[in-house]
């Protein structure tokens, strides 16, 4: 009768521990899932700001041309 009970128990422990492994597993899954978002939304700011730092760029060059034009040097300005 005891080693049925104890094979009971075994049984109940062994079954906890697959859902806690179950849920380890889920929990897993969504970090994954988080980390993806993660790295797609960095990518996309440093898209943007690569496109901000060729915007400027092409700003300023179009204001160096304009000064030339006008017989400015834009680099003692």
């Amino acid at each position: 009768m005891q080693a049925q009970e104890t094979a009971a128990q075994a049984q109940e422990k062994a079954a906890q521990a697959q859902k806690i492994a179950a849920q380890a597993q889920e929990s897993a899954t969504q970090a994954q899932e988080k980390t993806a978002q993660i790295q797609k939304t960095a990518a996309q700011l440093i898209l943007t700001l690569e496109e901000i730092t060729q915007q400027a760029q092409q700003k300023a060059e179009r204001l160096a041309a304009k000064l030339r034009e006008l017989n400015i040097d834009p680099d003692t300005v």
